[in-house]
Protein backbone atom coordinates (compact mmCIF):
# COMPACT_ATOMS: atom_id res chain seq x y z
CA UNK A 1 0.00 0.00 0.00
CA UNK A 2 1.42 3.36 -0.85
CA UNK A 3 1.57 5.99 1.41
CA UNK A 4 -1.04 8.12 -0.09
CA UNK A 5 -3.66 4.97 -0.10
CA UNK A 6 -2.59 4.47 3.58
CA UNK A 7 -2.96 8.08 4.48
CA UNK A 8 -6.38 8.15 2.52
CA UNK A 9 -7.74 4.74 4.94
CA UNK A 10 -6.46 6.84 7.93
CA UNK A 11 -8.23 10.25 7.26
CA UNK A 12 -11.12 7.52 6.24
CA UNK A 13 -11.10 5.63 9.90
CA UNK A 14 -10.60 8.86 12.00
CA UNK A 15 -13.79 10.08 9.65
CA UNK A 16 -15.69 6.80 10.68
CA UNK A 17 -14.27 6.55 14.02
CA UNK A 18 -15.62 10.22 15.02
CA UNK A 19 -19.14 9.76 14.09
CA UNK A 20 -19.43 6.23 16.11
CA UNK A 21 -18.17 8.52 18.63
CA UNK A 22 -20.52 10.95 18.34
CA UNK A 23 -23.82 8.98 17.37
CA UNK A 24 -23.10 5.27 18.64
CA UNK A 25 -24.87 5.96 21.96
CA UNK A 26 -28.22 6.97 20.06
CA UNK A 27 -27.91 4.51 17.72
CA UNK A 28 -27.99 1.73 20.16
CA UNK A 29 -30.70 2.68 21.85
CA UNK A 30 -32.63 3.32 18.89
CA UNK A 31 -31.55 -0.59 17.88
CA UNK A 32 -33.09 -1.44 21.83
CA UNK A 33 -36.33 0.59 20.73
CA UNK A 34 -36.75 -1.23 17.68
CA UNK A 35 -36.10 -4.74 19.13
CA UNK A 36 -39.26 -4.19 21.96
CA UNK A 37 -41.83 -5.29 20.72
CA UNK A 38 -44.42 -3.15 22.31
CA UNK A 39 -43.23 0.06 20.86
CA UNK A 40 -44.85 0.71 17.34
CA UNK A 41 -44.23 3.66 14.88
CA UNK A 42 -47.20 5.93 14.16
CA UNK A 43 -48.21 5.09 10.76
CA UNK A 44 -47.71 1.48 11.00
CA UNK A 45 -51.09 1.55 12.55
CA UNK A 46 -52.34 2.75 9.29
CA UNK A 47 -50.47 0.69 6.85
CA UNK A 48 -49.63 -2.27 8.37
CA UNK A 49 -53.00 -4.10 9.03
CA UNK A 50 -53.96 -4.29 5.60
CA UNK A 51 -50.71 -7.11 4.83
CA UNK A 52 -52.74 -9.47 7.24
CA UNK A 53 -56.05 -9.13 4.99
CA UNK A 54 -54.87 -11.52 2.65
CA UNK A 55 -54.03 -14.35 5.03
CA UNK A 56 -56.28 -13.62 7.99
CA UNK A 57 -59.42 -12.28 6.14
CA UNK A 58 -61.80 -13.58 8.50
CA UNK A 59 -60.26 -11.09 11.38
CA UNK A 60 -60.98 -7.96 8.99
CA UNK A 61 -63.70 -8.66 7.49
CA UNK A 62 -65.74 -6.12 9.08
CA UNK A 63 -63.08 -3.40 8.89
CA UNK A 64 -63.69 -1.02 6.32
CA UNK A 65 -60.44 1.11 7.52
CA UNK A 66 -58.12 -1.90 6.91
CA UNK A 67 -59.94 -2.56 3.31
CA UNK A 68 -59.55 1.21 2.15
CA UNK A 69 -55.85 1.39 2.97
CA UNK A 70 -55.62 -1.89 1.35
CA UNK A 71 -56.69 -0.46 -1.74
CA UNK A 72 -54.55 2.15 -2.04
CA UNK A 73 -51.26 0.37 -0.99
CA UNK A 74 -48.71 0.84 -3.72
CA UNK A 75 -48.51 -2.48 -5.51
CA UNK A 76 -44.80 -3.22 -4.62
CA UNK A 77 -44.84 -2.14 -1.45
CA UNK A 78 -47.74 -5.46 -0.75
CA UNK A 79 -46.21 -7.67 -2.88
CA UNK A 80 -42.61 -6.88 -0.75
CA UNK A 81 -45.15 -7.70 2.53
CA UNK A 82 -46.48 -11.16 1.06
CA UNK A 83 -43.08 -12.37 0.68
CA UNK A 84 -41.75 -11.78 3.86
CA UNK A 85 -45.07 -12.71 5.54
CA UNK A 86 -43.25 -17.03 4.69
CA UNK A 87 -40.65 -16.47 6.78
CA UNK A 88 -41.41 -13.35 9.54
CA UNK A 89 -44.02 -11.59 11.78
CA UNK A 90 -45.16 -8.86 9.45
CA UNK A 91 -44.19 -6.40 12.36
CA UNK A 92 -40.54 -7.85 12.80
CA UNK A 93 -40.30 -7.42 9.46
CA UNK A 94 -41.34 -3.93 8.87
CA UNK A 95 -39.12 -2.66 12.19
CA UNK A 96 -36.15 -4.39 10.35
CA UNK A 97 -37.30 -3.20 6.74
CA UNK A 98 -36.72 0.63 8.53
CA UNK A 99 -32.75 0.02 8.91
CA UNK A 100 -32.03 -1.63 5.85
CA UNK A 101 -33.70 1.04 4.20
CA UNK A 102 -31.50 3.90 6.45
CA UNK A 103 -28.67 1.78 5.26
CA UNK A 104 -28.84 2.09 2.24
CA UNK A 105 -30.35 5.85 2.19
CA UNK A 106 -26.63 6.90 4.41
CA UNK A 107 -24.73 4.42 1.70
CA UNK A 108 -26.06 6.48 -1.27
CA UNK A 109 -25.65 10.16 0.28
CA UNK A 110 -22.19 9.40 1.77
CA UNK A 111 -21.11 8.07 -1.74
CA UNK A 112 -22.72 11.32 -3.68
CA UNK A 113 -20.92 13.73 -1.00
CA UNK A 114 -17.64 11.77 -1.38
CA UNK A 115 -17.29 12.14 -5.29
CA UNK A 116 -18.38 16.05 -5.29
CA UNK A 117 -15.93 16.82 -1.79
CA UNK A 118 -14.35 14.12 -0.42
CA UNK A 119 -13.70 12.17 2.70
CA UNK A 120 -14.43 15.13 5.26
CA UNK A 121 -17.69 16.39 2.95
CA UNK A 122 -18.71 12.78 2.94
CA UNK A 123 -18.22 12.68 7.07
CA UNK A 124 -20.19 16.44 7.23
CA UNK A 125 -22.97 15.11 5.38
CA UNK A 126 -23.39 11.48 7.92
CA UNK A 127 -22.92 14.24 10.99
CA UNK A 128 -25.86 16.24 9.42
CA UNK A 129 -28.14 13.52 8.85
CA UNK A 130 -27.30 11.16 11.89
CA UNK A 131 -27.84 14.38 14.38
CA UNK A 132 -31.12 15.17 13.01
CA UNK A 133 -33.99 12.21 13.64
CA UNK A 134 -36.32 13.16 10.87
CA UNK A 135 -34.60 11.45 8.16
CA UNK A 136 -34.70 7.87 10.51
CA UNK A 137 -37.96 9.05 11.82
CA UNK A 138 -39.39 8.86 8.23
CA UNK A 139 -38.24 5.22 7.59
CA UNK A 140 -39.73 4.17 10.42
CA UNK A 141 -41.96 1.19 10.27
CA UNK A 142 -41.20 0.56 6.37
CA UNK A 143 -43.98 1.88 5.11
CA UNK A 144 -44.48 3.36 1.78
CA UNK A 145 -42.82 6.95 2.72
CA UNK A 146 -40.01 5.21 3.88
CA UNK A 147 -38.59 4.07 0.11
CA UNK A 148 -38.42 7.85 -0.83
CA UNK A 149 -35.13 9.30 1.08
CA UNK A 150 -32.92 5.87 0.19
CA UNK A 151 -34.01 6.32 -3.57
CA UNK A 152 -33.82 10.59 -3.37
CA UNK A 153 -30.35 9.43 -2.37
CA UNK A 154 -29.57 6.76 -4.99
CA UNK A 155 -31.25 9.47 -7.55
CA UNK A 156 -28.59 11.57 -6.12
CA UNK A 157 -25.20 9.31 -6.72
CA UNK A 158 -27.35 8.89 -10.31
CA UNK A 159 -27.05 12.45 -11.30
CA UNK A 160 -23.76 12.74 -9.61
CA UNK A 161 -22.26 10.12 -11.70
CA UNK A 162 -24.51 10.49 -14.75
CA UNK A 163 -26.29 7.20 -14.94
CA UNK A 164 -28.94 8.06 -17.25
CA UNK A 165 -30.36 4.65 -17.80
CA UNK A 166 -30.44 3.81 -13.70
CA UNK A 167 -32.02 7.19 -13.45
CA UNK A 168 -35.09 5.59 -15.59
CA UNK A 169 -34.86 2.28 -13.89
CA UNK A 170 -35.23 3.85 -11.01
CA UNK A 171 -38.34 5.91 -11.75
CA UNK A 172 -39.71 2.99 -12.79
CA UNK A 173 -39.01 1.00 -9.29
CA UNK A 174 -39.97 3.89 -6.90
CA UNK A 175 -43.36 3.70 -8.79
CA UNK A 176 -44.10 0.17 -7.10
CA UNK A 177 -43.08 1.32 -3.46
CA UNK A 178 -44.04 5.12 -3.46
CA UNK A 179 -45.47 7.33 -6.91
CA UNK A 180 -44.29 10.67 -4.79
CA UNK A 181 -40.67 9.72 -5.48
CA UNK A 182 -41.25 8.16 -8.93
CA UNK A 183 -42.76 11.73 -9.71
CA UNK A 184 -39.58 13.31 -8.61
CA UNK A 185 -36.92 10.98 -9.94
CA UNK A 186 -39.22 10.71 -13.24
CA UNK A 187 -38.63 14.85 -13.43
CA UNK A 188 -35.24 14.62 -12.80
CA UNK A 189 -34.57 11.91 -15.35
CA UNK A 190 -36.33 13.80 -18.34
CA UNK A 191 -34.47 16.97 -17.17
CA UNK A 192 -31.49 15.50 -17.36
CA UNK A 193 -32.08 14.23 -21.42
CA UNK A 194 -33.57 16.37 -22.24
CA UNK A 195 -32.49 20.20 -20.99
CA UNK A 196 -28.94 19.72 -19.80
CA UNK A 197 -27.61 19.00 -22.41
CA UNK A 198 -28.23 22.47 -23.69
CA UNK A 199 -25.17 22.99 -21.12
CA UNK A 200 -23.54 20.47 -20.96
CA UNK A 201 -21.78 18.97 -24.08
CA UNK A 202 -21.96 15.49 -23.90
CA UNK A 203 -20.78 12.45 -26.71
CA UNK A 204 -21.91 9.47 -27.95
CA UNK A 205 -22.61 6.79 -26.57
CA UNK A 206 -24.48 8.73 -23.89
CA UNK A 207 -27.76 8.73 -23.89
CA UNK A 208 -27.93 12.87 -23.73
CA UNK A 209 -25.97 12.89 -27.26
CA UNK A 210 -28.96 11.12 -28.72
CA UNK A 211 -31.46 11.99 -31.34
CA UNK A 212 -34.68 13.90 -30.30
CA UNK A 213 -36.56 11.06 -31.40
CA UNK A 214 -34.82 8.74 -29.75
CA UNK A 215 -34.74 10.54 -26.62
CA UNK A 216 -38.19 10.54 -26.38
CA UNK A 217 -38.89 6.79 -27.19
CA UNK A 218 -36.86 6.22 -23.96
CA UNK A 219 -38.62 8.75 -21.76
CA UNK A 220 -42.20 6.97 -23.57
CA UNK A 221 -41.33 3.49 -22.40
CA UNK A 222 -40.17 4.96 -19.20
CA UNK A 223 -43.49 6.30 -18.27
CA UNK A 224 -45.34 3.28 -19.81
CA UNK A 225 -43.52 1.19 -17.27
CA UNK A 226 -43.85 3.26 -14.63
CA UNK A 227 -47.39 3.86 -14.68
CA UNK A 228 -48.30 -0.02 -15.05
CA UNK A 229 -47.27 0.07 -11.21
CA UNK A 230 -48.97 2.81 -10.38
CA UNK A 231 -52.43 1.95 -12.12
CA UNK A 232 -53.50 -0.53 -9.83
CA UNK A 233 -52.95 1.71 -7.04
CA UNK A 234 -54.67 4.94 -8.57
CA UNK A 235 -57.40 3.59 -11.03
CA UNK A 236 -58.07 0.35 -10.05
CA UNK A 237 -61.71 -0.91 -9.29
CA UNK A 238 -61.04 -1.46 -5.97
CA UNK A 239 -60.50 2.30 -5.15
CA UNK A 240 -63.07 3.25 -6.99
CA UNK A 241 -65.82 1.71 -4.38
CA UNK A 242 -64.51 4.77 -1.87
CA UNK A 243 -66.18 7.23 -3.92
CA UNK A 244 -64.61 10.29 -5.53
CA UNK A 245 -61.23 11.97 -4.45
CA UNK A 246 -62.09 15.00 -2.42
CA UNK A 247 -60.95 18.19 -3.94
CA UNK A 248 -61.17 22.07 -2.91
CA UNK A 249 -64.58 22.45 -4.50
CA UNK A 250 -65.51 19.85 -1.92
CA UNK A 251 -64.20 22.24 1.21
CA UNK A 252 -67.30 23.60 1.95
CA UNK A 253 -69.75 20.30 2.58
CA UNK A 254 -65.93 18.70 3.96
CA UNK A 255 -65.00 20.52 6.84
CA UNK A 256 -62.68 17.20 7.55
CA UNK A 257 -59.84 18.38 4.87
CA UNK A 258 -60.36 22.24 6.26
CA UNK A 259 -58.07 24.08 8.93
CA UNK A 260 -59.54 22.16 12.00
CA UNK A 261 -60.14 19.19 10.28
CA UNK A 262 -58.31 16.05 10.17
CA UNK A 263 -54.94 17.34 8.32
CA UNK A 264 -54.78 20.67 9.97
CA UNK A 265 -52.59 23.22 8.24
CA UNK A 266 -51.57 20.36 5.71
CA UNK A 267 -55.63 20.11 4.53
CA UNK A 268 -56.24 20.70 0.79
CA UNK A 269 -58.55 23.68 2.00
CA UNK A 270 -55.67 25.45 3.80
CA UNK A 271 -53.75 28.25 2.06
CA UNK A 272 -50.52 26.80 0.81
CA UNK A 273 -47.03 28.10 1.68
CA UNK A 274 -44.73 30.09 -0.94
CA UNK A 275 -42.34 28.34 -2.78
CA UNK A 276 -39.40 29.99 -0.58
CA UNK A 277 -40.91 29.43 2.86
CA UNK A 278 -41.51 25.85 1.82
CA UNK A 279 -38.25 25.22 0.52
CA UNK A 280 -36.49 27.08 3.67
CA UNK A 281 -39.00 25.44 6.48
CA UNK A 282 -38.74 21.60 4.90
CA UNK A 283 -35.39 22.14 4.52
CA UNK A 284 -35.05 23.03 8.55
CA UNK A 285 -36.29 19.34 9.72
CA UNK A 286 -32.59 17.79 7.53
CA UNK A 287 -30.69 19.72 10.56
CA UNK A 288 -32.83 21.12 13.03
CA UNK A 289 -33.46 18.38 15.88
CA UNK A 290 -35.13 20.72 18.66
CA UNK A 291 -37.74 18.11 18.79
CA UNK A 292 -36.16 14.61 18.88
CA UNK A 293 -33.09 13.49 20.91
CA UNK A 294 -31.14 15.19 23.15
CA UNK A 295 -29.41 18.35 22.69
CA UNK A 296 -25.39 19.02 22.79
CA UNK A 297 -26.08 21.83 24.99
CA UNK A 298 -29.08 22.50 27.14
CA UNK A 299 -28.06 26.32 26.98
CA UNK A 300 -28.29 26.13 23.01
CA UNK A 301 -31.66 24.22 23.31
CA UNK A 302 -33.24 26.81 25.39
CA UNK A 303 -32.01 29.33 22.49
CA UNK A 304 -33.04 27.19 20.45
CA UNK A 305 -36.50 27.06 21.62
CA UNK A 306 -36.81 31.09 21.57
CA UNK A 307 -39.31 32.25 18.61
CA UNK A 308 -36.69 34.61 16.78
CA UNK A 309 -39.47 35.82 14.66
CA UNK A 310 -38.39 37.38 11.21
CA UNK A 311 -40.80 37.72 8.38
CA UNK A 312 -42.84 35.16 10.19
CA UNK A 313 -39.95 32.40 9.91
CA UNK A 314 -38.70 31.07 13.68
CA UNK A 315 -35.36 31.38 14.90
CA UNK A 316 -34.26 27.73 13.62
CA UNK A 317 -35.71 28.57 10.06
CA UNK A 318 -33.84 31.76 10.02
CA UNK A 319 -30.65 29.77 10.55
CA UNK A 320 -31.57 27.42 7.99
CA UNK A 321 -31.82 30.48 5.58
CA UNK A 322 -28.63 31.37 6.36
CA UNK A 323 -27.58 27.94 5.50
CA UNK A 324 -29.26 28.34 2.37
CA UNK A 325 -27.24 32.13 1.74
CA UNK A 326 -24.21 29.81 2.06
CA UNK A 327 -25.09 27.45 -0.84
CA UNK A 328 -26.30 30.73 -3.28
CA UNK A 329 -22.80 32.92 -2.53
CA UNK A 330 -21.15 29.84 -3.96
CA UNK A 331 -23.34 29.38 -6.26
CA UNK A 332 -21.39 30.36 -9.05
CA UNK A 333 -18.38 28.42 -8.11
CA UNK A 334 -20.23 25.78 -7.86
CA UNK A 335 -22.55 25.32 -11.19
CA UNK A 336 -18.97 25.81 -13.16
CA UNK A 337 -18.68 21.88 -12.12
CA UNK A 338 -20.64 19.18 -13.90
CA UNK A 339 -21.37 17.00 -11.26
CA UNK A 340 -23.37 20.18 -9.18
CA UNK A 341 -25.50 21.47 -12.18
CA UNK A 342 -26.45 17.98 -12.62
CA UNK A 343 -27.18 17.39 -8.85
CA UNK A 344 -28.93 20.78 -8.82
CA UNK A 345 -31.66 18.96 -11.07
CA UNK A 346 -32.88 17.65 -8.00
CA UNK A 347 -33.81 20.41 -6.13
CA UNK A 348 -35.35 22.13 -9.38
CA UNK A 349 -37.77 18.83 -9.35
CA UNK A 350 -38.82 19.17 -6.06
CA UNK A 351 -39.48 22.55 -6.41
CA UNK A 352 -41.45 22.45 -9.64
CA UNK A 353 -43.45 19.22 -8.34
CA UNK A 354 -44.14 21.24 -5.70
CA UNK A 355 -45.89 24.09 -7.50
CA UNK A 356 -47.37 21.44 -10.07
CA UNK A 357 -48.81 19.43 -6.89
CA UNK A 358 -50.24 23.24 -5.56
CA UNK A 359 -52.00 23.14 -8.84
CA UNK A 360 -53.33 19.99 -9.44
CA UNK A 361 -53.93 19.59 -5.66
CA UNK A 362 -54.50 16.57 -4.61
CA UNK A 363 -53.84 14.72 -7.27
CA UNK A 364 -50.55 14.75 -7.17
CA UNK A 365 -50.60 14.13 -3.10
CA UNK A 366 -49.75 16.90 -0.66
CA UNK A 367 -47.24 19.01 -2.28
CA UNK A 368 -44.47 19.79 1.04
CA UNK A 369 -44.02 15.51 0.29
CA UNK A 370 -41.77 16.67 -2.67
CA UNK A 371 -40.03 19.57 -1.20
CA UNK A 372 -39.73 17.73 2.23
CA UNK A 373 -38.38 14.49 0.59
CA UNK A 374 -35.75 16.94 -1.90
CA UNK A 375 -34.68 19.90 0.05
CA UNK A 376 -33.03 18.71 3.04
CA UNK A 377 -31.08 16.08 1.39
CA UNK A 378 -29.87 18.49 -1.25
CA UNK A 379 -28.93 20.84 1.68
CA UNK A 380 -26.86 18.25 3.68
CA UNK A 381 -25.09 17.44 0.75
CA UNK A 382 -24.24 20.23 -0.69
CA UNK A 383 -23.84 22.57 2.23
CA UNK A 384 -20.32 21.22 2.93
CA UNK A 385 -19.11 21.56 -0.51
CA UNK A 386 -20.02 25.08 -0.09
CA UNK A 387 -18.20 25.80 2.48
CA UNK A 388 -15.10 24.71 1.72
CA UNK A 389 -15.30 26.14 -2.10
CA UNK A 390 -15.96 29.45 -0.46
CA UNK A 391 -13.48 29.26 1.78
CA UNK A 392 -11.30 28.46 -0.57
CA UNK A 393 -12.03 31.19 -2.96
CA UNK A 394 -11.91 33.76 -0.24
CA UNK A 395 -8.13 32.30 0.60
CA UNK A 396 -6.96 33.48 -2.57
CA UNK A 397 -8.97 36.26 -2.89
CA UNK A 398 -7.90 37.66 0.59
CA UNK A 399 -4.94 36.05 1.64
CA UNK A 400 -1.64 35.38 0.32
CA UNK A 401 0.77 32.88 0.74
CA UNK A 402 0.80 29.12 0.65
CA UNK A 403 -1.85 27.90 1.86
CA UNK A 404 -3.07 23.95 1.93
CA UNK A 405 -6.02 23.97 0.31
CA UNK A 406 -7.18 21.04 1.43
CA UNK A 407 -6.87 22.25 5.02
CA UNK A 408 -8.41 25.38 4.23
CA UNK A 409 -11.36 22.71 3.16
CA UNK A 410 -11.37 20.70 6.28
CA UNK A 411 -11.09 23.72 8.54
CA UNK A 412 -14.57 25.22 7.04
CA UNK A 413 -16.51 22.13 6.66
CA UNK A 414 -15.07 21.60 10.51
CA UNK A 415 -16.60 24.91 11.56
CA UNK A 416 -19.73 24.73 9.77
CA UNK A 417 -20.65 21.06 11.25
CA UNK A 418 -19.41 22.28 15.01
CA UNK A 419 -21.81 25.38 15.02
CA UNK A 420 -24.72 23.73 12.73
CA UNK A 421 -24.63 20.88 15.25
CA UNK A 422 -24.59 22.93 18.45
CA UNK A 423 -27.75 25.28 17.26
CA UNK A 424 -29.25 23.22 15.21
CA UNK A 425 -28.66 19.52 15.94
CA UNK A 426 -29.01 16.81 18.57
CA UNK A 427 -27.25 13.74 19.60
CA UNK A 428 -30.15 11.72 17.31
CA UNK A 429 -33.18 9.75 17.08
CA UNK A 430 -33.11 7.35 20.49
CA UNK A 431 -36.48 5.96 18.86
CA UNK A 432 -35.43 5.33 15.60
CA UNK A 433 -39.05 6.82 15.03
CA UNK A 434 -40.83 3.86 16.95
CA UNK A 435 -41.91 6.19 19.70
CA UNK A 436 -45.57 4.62 20.78
CA UNK A 437 -45.49 2.12 23.64
CA UNK A 438 -48.48 -0.32 24.21
CA UNK A 439 -46.30 -1.99 27.33
CA UNK A 440 -49.15 -0.19 29.74
CA UNK A 441 -51.77 -1.69 27.87
CA UNK A 442 -50.63 -5.26 27.44
CA UNK A 443 -53.25 -6.97 29.51
CA UNK A 444 -56.11 -4.94 27.25
CA UNK A 445 -54.45 -6.35 24.27
CA UNK A 446 -53.96 -9.82 25.13
CA UNK A 447 -58.23 -9.55 26.01
CA UNK A 448 -59.39 -8.25 22.92
CA UNK A 449 -56.84 -10.62 20.47
CA UNK A 450 -58.55 -13.34 22.01
CA UNK A 451 -61.92 -12.34 21.57
CA UNK A 452 -64.15 -13.75 18.18
CA UNK A 453 -62.69 -13.42 14.68
CA UNK A 454 -66.02 -11.66 13.73
CA UNK A 455 -65.93 -9.03 16.70
CA UNK A 456 -65.90 -5.38 16.24
CA UNK A 457 -64.30 -3.47 18.45
CA UNK A 458 -65.65 0.47 19.45
CA UNK A 459 -63.71 3.21 21.26
CA UNK A 460 -62.80 6.82 21.95
CA UNK A 461 -61.18 6.85 18.40
CA UNK A 462 -57.99 8.60 20.32
CA UNK A 463 -57.59 5.68 22.74
CA UNK A 464 -56.65 2.04 22.42
CA UNK A 465 -58.80 1.38 19.58
CA UNK A 466 -55.92 3.55 17.35
CA UNK A 467 -53.52 0.44 17.62
CA UNK A 468 -55.93 -2.32 18.35
CA UNK A 469 -55.79 -3.20 14.39
CA UNK A 470 -52.03 -3.61 14.55
CA UNK A 471 -51.54 -4.81 17.96
CA UNK A 472 -54.33 -7.41 18.46
CA UNK A 473 -55.28 -8.01 15.06
CA UNK A 474 -59.38 -7.02 15.46
CA UNK A 475 -61.35 -5.21 13.56
CA UNK A 476 -61.74 -1.89 14.62
CA UNK A 477 -65.07 0.37 14.56
CA UNK A 478 -63.56 3.62 14.57
CA UNK A 479 -59.56 5.04 14.93
CA UNK A 480 -58.03 8.19 14.45
CA UNK A 481 -55.17 6.84 13.18
CA UNK A 482 -56.84 5.06 10.11
CA UNK A 483 -60.09 8.30 10.14
CA UNK A 484 -58.76 9.38 6.50
CA UNK A 485 -60.76 11.85 4.28
CA UNK A 486 -59.44 11.75 0.66
CA UNK A 487 -62.04 9.43 -1.02
CA UNK A 488 -66.05 11.13 -0.54
CA UNK A 489 -67.97 7.41 0.32
CA UNK A 490 -65.48 6.44 2.96
CA UNK A 491 -65.56 10.20 3.97
CA UNK A 492 -69.38 10.04 4.98
CA UNK A 493 -69.42 6.46 6.23
CA UNK A 494 -66.75 7.59 8.81
CA UNK A 495 -68.32 10.81 9.61
CA UNK A 496 -71.85 9.21 10.24
CA UNK A 497 -69.47 6.48 12.55
CA UNK A 498 -68.66 8.87 14.67
CA UNK A 499 -71.56 11.03 14.81
CA UNK A 500 -73.26 8.00 16.32
CA UNK A 501 -69.99 7.04 18.57
CA UNK A 502 -70.59 10.40 20.11
CA UNK A 503 -74.01 9.77 21.16
CA UNK A 504 -72.95 6.52 22.24
CA UNK A 505 -70.10 7.94 25.00
CA UNK A 506 -72.64 10.83 25.75
CA UNK A 507 -75.42 8.46 26.37
CA UNK A 508 -77.97 9.13 29.11
CA UNK A 509 -79.79 6.33 27.94
CA UNK A 510 -78.97 2.41 26.22
CA UNK A 511 -80.78 4.05 22.79
CA UNK A 512 -77.41 5.19 21.41
CA UNK A 513 -75.25 1.90 22.73
CA UNK A 514 -78.12 0.08 21.22
CA UNK A 515 -77.59 1.56 17.78
CA UNK A 516 -73.96 0.82 17.98
CA UNK A 517 -74.58 -2.78 18.21
CA UNK A 518 -78.05 -2.83 16.10
CA UNK A 519 -77.02 -0.88 12.86
CA UNK A 520 -73.41 -1.45 12.91
CA UNK A 521 -72.32 -4.08 14.46
CA UNK A 522 -70.37 -3.17 17.25
CA UNK A 523 -69.44 -6.34 19.49
CA UNK A 524 -67.56 -4.82 21.69
CA UNK A 525 -67.05 -1.07 23.55
CA UNK A 526 -63.86 0.01 25.42
CA UNK A 527 -64.32 2.22 27.74
CA UNK A 528 -61.79 5.03 29.07
CA UNK A 529 -63.22 5.28 33.15
CA UNK A 530 -61.39 8.37 33.56
CA UNK A 531 -63.99 10.22 30.61
CA UNK A 532 -65.95 10.53 33.96
CA UNK A 533 -64.44 12.46 35.72
CA UNK A 534 -63.45 15.50 33.01
CA UNK A 535 -65.20 18.54 33.27
CA UNK A 536 -64.66 19.29 29.85
CA UNK A 537 -65.75 18.01 26.20
CA UNK A 538 -63.53 15.22 24.93
CA UNK A 539 -61.67 16.82 21.64
CA UNK A 540 -61.68 15.70 17.83
CA UNK A 541 -61.16 17.29 14.68
CA UNK A 542 -63.94 18.84 12.63
CA UNK A 543 -66.98 19.02 11.90
CA UNK A 544 -67.09 16.67 14.81
CA UNK A 545 -66.21 19.10 17.60
CA UNK A 546 -69.43 21.21 17.81
CA UNK A 547 -71.27 18.10 18.14
CA UNK A 548 -69.24 16.79 20.92
CA UNK A 549 -69.87 20.11 22.88
CA UNK A 550 -73.89 19.97 22.24
CA UNK A 551 -73.64 16.22 23.60
CA UNK A 552 -71.93 16.99 26.34
CA UNK A 553 -74.17 19.95 27.37
CA UNK A 554 -77.17 17.33 27.36
CA UNK A 555 -75.82 14.68 29.13
CA UNK A 556 -75.51 17.02 32.49
CA UNK A 557 -71.21 18.12 31.44
CA UNK A 558 -69.65 14.76 31.96
CA UNK A 559 -69.30 12.17 29.82
CA UNK A 560 -69.47 8.06 30.23
CA UNK A 561 -72.56 8.47 32.44
CA UNK A 562 -74.94 5.55 30.27
CA UNK A 563 -72.01 3.86 30.17
CA UNK A 564 -71.01 3.73 33.73
CA UNK A 565 -74.47 2.83 34.66
CA UNK A 566 -74.24 -0.41 32.05
CA UNK A 567 -70.55 -1.65 33.50
CA UNK A 568 -72.26 -3.98 36.21
CA UNK A 569 -74.34 -5.70 33.69
CA UNK A 570 -71.92 -5.37 30.30
CA UNK A 571 -68.60 -5.22 31.42
CA UNK A 572 -66.08 -8.63 30.59
CA UNK A 573 -62.84 -7.08 31.45
CA UNK A 574 -61.37 -4.26 33.58
CA UNK A 575 -57.13 -2.84 33.88
CA UNK A 576 -56.44 0.63 36.19
CA UNK A 577 -58.48 2.79 33.42
CA UNK A 578 -60.28 0.74 31.22
CA UNK A 579 -63.50 -1.38 30.71
CA UNK A 580 -64.17 -3.53 27.75
CA UNK A 581 -68.27 -3.53 27.43
CA UNK A 582 -70.16 -6.79 25.79
CA UNK A 583 -72.92 -5.08 24.10
CA UNK A 584 -75.10 -7.88 23.76
CA UNK A 585 -75.42 -7.78 27.66
CA UNK A 586 -77.01 -4.32 27.39
CA UNK A 587 -79.25 -3.66 30.04
CA UNK A 588 -81.93 -1.59 27.98
CA UNK A 589 -84.60 -1.46 31.08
Amino acid sequence: MNPTSLRDLLVMLIAAGSLLLLFAPSLQQAMVATLDPTTLGDDARQQIPPIYLDNDLARFSRAIDVTYYKDMLPIGYKWLYRMALHFLDVVTFSKWLTWILFGIFLYFIALCSYRLGGVWAAWATLAFILSSGIHLSAMAGGLPRSFAPPAIAALAWMLTTDRVFLMALLTIATAAFYPVASVICGFSFATRLLLLPIFDKTVAPHPAAWSLRKKFALLAMTAMATLLFMLPQFFSAEAGRHGSLLTIEDCATFPEIGPEGRYGGDGICTPRDSLPRALVSLSAHGISDFRQGQPWSETLRRLGHFKLMIWNFSRDEVVIGMLWLTILAAAHLLLARPKIRRLSIIIVAGAFCFLLAQVYLPYLYLPQRYLEHTASIFLVIVLPVAASTLALACQRRFFQGNHNPAMVGFLAILLLVTTSLLFLGGKGNATAGFSLTTRHQSALIDFISRLPEDSLIAGWPRGPTNHLSLTAKQSVFLAKETHQAFHRDITLTMRQRMFDLIDAFHATTPEPLLRLRDRHGVTHLIFDRNVSTQNKPMKYFAPFQTHIASRFAQSGNRAGVELERQIPFAEIFRDATHSVLDLTRIHDK
